[in-house]
């Protein structure tokens, strides 16, 4: 099984439309309070999972590099102690460019960290500063050396699509982008709620089909299907989601945690009142 942990903070969105759940700045106080939340949840939820064998670990949203080396050490902590994890266990996440440094890859090399999403809001200056987004393409460039010299594996894109007026010339620079990359994986995920796939984002992937990616799920392009992530991506195994409007997919059962974060902040002790939702799984759904 697959643990989620879900991490409600973005610096330029205030929704993660794929999970319909909000998103907030990053401040100090408010992640480290998240933080605690999250550690309850787990551990409450570990005293009725005894039996549950976790062999991937996945810090969605964002960004994993919020949590510091003392508190992502602590998160790892309490899933090792509620959960039975897989000798060969791996864990993910989803970062911003710039976040890494030498303490936080130290941390990450003692937890077996496998696969690095880099979420990058344009590969295109001019467009992060016409729709006055970050710019993070000299820290994307400055991540990328420090992975290659300390040897970090699963250098990653996060990319978002949906950002209106792209013509053939910008998909075209996006292509050439990639290309001087290299990522493992490029990873697609919705800046509007309704967007429509333009006929260029198409031709953009089927050219880096053409070139040894495979796409095992919508919106995903990776050169590996080794990371097992990419099998509960491609699969509808089961999950185990903790956090802020996280979902879980269990024994013929799906169920959401609310997305209400003074309720989630204030009741995490308790799983059981966290949960909004819960939907019985139809057999052809599986």
């Amino acid at each position: 099984m697959q643990l989620n942990v879900h991490l409600p903070f973005s610096y330029y969105m205030t929704e993660d439309l794929q999970n319909q759940a909000p998103l907030f700045q990053p401040e100090n106080a408010l992640v480290e309070a998240y933080r605690d939340a999250l550690l309850r949840e787990i551990c409450s939820l570990g005293a009725d999972l005894e039996d549950c064998t976790i062999d991937s670990v996945f810090f969605r949203g964002g960004y994993m590099s919020l949590l510091d080396p003392t508190s992502f050490a602590q998160v790892m902590a309490g899933i090792h102690r509620s959960f039975h994890l897989a000798r060969d266990v791996q864990v993910s996440g989803v970062l911003f460019p710039g976040s890494l440094n030498m303490a936080l890859a130290s941390e990450y090399r003692n937890h077996h960290v496998r696969t690095l999403f880099f979420e990058t809001p344009s590969l295109l200056a001019r467009e992060c500063e016409k729709l006055r987004l970050p710019n993070a393409l000299q820290a994307l460039d400055q991540t990328l050396y420090f992975m290659q010299n300390f040897q970090l594996p699963g250098f990653s894109l996060r990319l978002p699509i949906g950002i209106s007026r792209r013509d053939e010339g910008i998909w075209t620079h996006i292509l050439g982008q990639i290309r001087h990359y290299q990522p493992e994986s490029i990873a697609f995920f919705p800046l509007r709620a309704e967007i429509e796939e333009h006929p260029m984002f198409l031709a953009t992937c089927q050219s880096l089909l053409k070139e040894g990616y495979v796409s095992p799920a919508p919106l995903l392009l990776t050169r590996s299907v080794e990371p097992k992530w990419v099998r509960y991506l491609a699969a509808d195994d089961e999950v185990l989601g903790v956090g802020l409007g996280a979902q879980t997919r269990a024994e013929g059962f799906k169920t959401r945690n609310t997305t209400d974060l003074q309720r989630y902040l204030k009741y995490s002790g308790d799983y059981r009142q966290l949960i909004t939702s819960v939907e019985e799984i139809q057999p052809n759904a599986l």
